[in-house]
């Protein structure tokens, strides 16, 4: 009890904390929003000389009604420790404290969590799992910019605490929701560096302190924070992956209970292998029981979709891609998880030492670039984290200095804002329900290539002067980009029901909406630019039109099989799925999301589409195919062997046959529609009684027109 008593007189005095003031005391317990944070102060008992090294706690939170979560207490200096959480359910919580220590050990205490008009964190949206959402379900139209060193000082570039936090005033005023910045880099703050000695793992807690303030004014204006632990050649400084893992802990346990998402690290490749990535990734999301989305940044293969699988990693991916971007977005959309671009340009970058006045960053070097680059990924389904030459790194790449306020910055500004004002301020689109459809736009021109462009600093490319894209929710809205050509472009609605539409023409310039008034029918329509600058065009349906039909592709977000030949072998990242019986049973499994099916849509047809890669010749050798109920609804692919294989049932029901398959062919079970259940995940297995084996490509496989896709067809009333 005097644990108790003495922890709530902590826990009082910090409730009030810039993160998240309480609400009123409930029944004498003290109080924390929904959402917001609740931190209490412990004090570890004896001498220890390195207690971030060799000490650990942890704080198990027992939700309303049951459930509960842990996180690690971290070191705050001296013989302080400190917890920090965000309730998200409203109710009386109650913790309890773990440790060697005896200080930090046994602690217990309660609060109540209140109503509030918090949002909660980012998360993928429910439903449409290439989208953001917050916790309450908010949708989140990402707008991200970079700041690799907000937490950082360069008194010879003008980056410090004020500099910083006008920045961060700055890109709040221009509707940024998100900034992603770096830990661990070569700067420290006003407060020392990161770690007095990093090889001996000692910690500077003031540092750290100094991240607070500046993380808590960032939360202050709402914008999330994207923290990447540091740079991939930082890594080696310290003395094992057990340190590196701590350090990984220490951040979540540090700032997961704010509106945070983690990166492992920035180039991770320039000292990190994929094992100890993903070592960093699962001890971040082991250590977080929030639930905050995980990433990491591509170091020379541009990409980190090599990740997308794995139960920790958030997105399906987070690119550094510089060339046909708009199609390396389409590409990495089979994951179930958002795509976001994270370094695609930075206007004007110069980092040549001395600055030479000419740029030499892929897509950089004007305004249109910069422009054209942004559209060609929002148009794919994807989001981006742009960025400016003055203070994408806090002034220190360049001329310098950190400058946000410098007037060459201003064009990006302005045409930057009118992305997110075209899906998400103007209030005429439900972006997220939005599906890449660029079939449905065509035109009496073709779509242009990257552009090179080769200066003294080296060789480089600028996105397509001429291309037209297209989004849809067929039936109800349509999204057309368009740019190179003032001739007649063609949007085809994909079977929808004759009805009246409203149309628009969006300035990608200037923000300027211009209504076109109304058409009728069920297309195609024409749509004549303007001119050969880029325009996008909104086509929103104004009446409830009679019944139509429309088609959707869902890739799987899962796939595996097992063997009885190699029965302790995973095979969740082959480019290959095999069904077999006989004396070497191989059996598959695919999950598929079903998002994006309109309200009120009938299932007319659904087939599952696979290309062979290995044929069968016997009768019922492609294999017959059932539904499969998991006990893991979100099963992982990397876990099932043949001597464990995915735990469930399936149906006594066969759904469908193959007969002989032929290697590559593309083959069909058909049939299919009756199984699904609307929008929301489906499992299906396939077995095979036939020693011939048949084997299909895998949504792991390179060439993406050959993996799996599971086609709907419907009716809209």
């Amino acid at each position: 009890m005097r644990a108790r008593a003495a922890a709530l007189l902590a826990v009082m005095a910090v409730c009030a904390s810039p993160f998240g003031a309480p609400g009123a005391a409930h029944a004498q317990l003290p109080s924390v929003e929904r959402h917001g944070v609740f931190e209490a102060a412990l004090t570890h008992s004896g001498s220890v000389a390195n207690p971030y090294r060799d000490l650990s706690a942890t704080a198990t939170f027992t939700r309303p009604g049951g459930g509960t979560r842990t996180i690690p207490l971290f070191w705050a200096g001296g013989t302080t420790w400190r917890v920090r959480f965000s309730p998200d359910v409203v109710g009386e919580w109650t913790w309890t404290t773990s440790s060697s220590n005896p200080g930090l050990n046994g602690i217990s205490g309660a609060f109540q969590c209140v109503t509030s008009a918090r949002r909660g964190g980012v998360q993928r949206m429910s439903g449409f799992p290439y989208h953001f959402a917050r916790q309450d379900g908010t949708p989140f139209w990402w707008f991200g910019d970079t700041q690799w060193i907000l937490y950082s000082d360069d008194a010879s570039e003008g980056l410090d605490r004020t500099a910083s936090l006008h920045y961060v005033d700055v890109r709040a005023a221009q509707g940024f929701n998100v900034i992603l910045s770096a830990l661990y880099v070569t700067r420290g703050n006003q407060a020392g560096f990161q770690f007095a000695n990093v090889s001996q793992e000692v910690l500077n807690p003031a540092f750290w302190q100094e991240v607070d303030s500046r993380l808590a004014y960032v939360q202050g204006k709402g914008i999330t924070a994207g923290l990447t632990l540091g740079w991939g050649d930082r890594f080696p400084d310290f003395p094992s992956d057990e340190a590196r893992a701590r350090f990984a802990r220490y951040v979540a346990a540090r700032y997961s209970a704010y509106d945070v998402f983690f990166i492992v690290a920035n180039e991770y490749g320039d000292g990190l292998t994929e094992a100890q990535a993903r070592m960093l990734g699962q001890a971040l999301d082991d250590a977080d029981p929030h639930g905050r989305m995980i990433g990491n940044h591509s170091t020379k293969k541009m990409s980190v979709e090599v990740f997308a699988d794995d139960p920790w990693m958030s997105f399906g991916d987070f690119q550094q891609r510089y060339v046909t971007l708009h199609k390396l977005v389409l590409d990495s959309r089979d994951h179930a998880k958002p795509v976001v671009n994270a370094e695609y340009g930075y206007y004007l970058r110069d980092m040549t030492e001395p600055p030479n006045g000419v740029v030499d960053k892929n897509n950089s070097f004007t305004l249109a670039d910069m422009r054209y680059a942004t559209w060609d990924i929002a148009m794919a389904g994807g989001y981006f984290v742009t960025g400016w030459n003055s203070t994408y790194y806090g002034g220190a790449v360049g001329a310098g200095p950190f400058d946000v306020d410098g007037a060459v910055n201003d064009p990006w500004e302005d045409d930057v804002q009118h992305v997110p004002r075209l899906f998400a301020g103007l209030g005429l689109l439900e972006w997220w329900k939005l599906q890449p459809s660029d079939g449905l736009l065509t035109s009496g021109v073709a779509r242009g290539a990257d552009l090179p462009v080769n200066n003294v600093d080296g060789s480089y490319v600028a996105p397509p002067r001429r291309t037209f894209w297209a989004l849809a929710e067929i039936g109800r809205q349509y999204v057309a980009y368009v740019r190179g050509h003032d001739g007649p472009h063609t949007l085809s609605l994909g079977g929808a029901p004759s009805g009246t539409w409203s149309l628009r023409l969006f300035d990608p310039r200037t923000g300027a909406v211009t209504d076109l008034g109304s058409v009728s029918g069920a297309g195609p329509f024409t749509l004549d630019p303007p001119s050969a600058d880029d325009w996008v065009y909104v086509l929103l349906r104004q009446d409830g039109g009679g019944p139509g039909t429309g088609t959707l592709d869902v890739a799987p977000e899962a796939d595996t099989y097992v063997s009885q030949a190699s029965p302790t072998t995973n095979y969740g990242r082959s480019g290959q799925l095999f069904v077999a019986g006989g004396t070497s049973v191989r059996t598959t499994w695919l999950r598929f999301d079903v998002a994006g099916l309109p309200a009120g849509a009938t299932i007319t047809d659904a087939r599952l589409l696979l290309t062979c890669s290995n044929g069968s010749a016997p009768a019922g050798g492609g294999g017959t195919l059932r539904r499969f109920a998991p006990t893991d609804p979100v099963w992982s692919e990397t876990a099932p062997t043949a001597n464990a294989p995915l735990a469930g049932s399936e149906s006594s029901s066969i759904l469908a046959t193959l007969g002989p398959v032929a290697a590559g062919s593309r083959v069909e079970f058909t049939g299919l529609a009756g199984a699904l259940p609307g929008n929301g995940r489906i499992t299906f297995v396939i077995r095979s009684t036939r020693g011939d084996a048949a084997a299909y490509r895998s949504r792991q496989y390179v060439t993406a027109s050959q993996r799996p896709v599971l086609r709907i067809t419907y009716t809209t009333p």
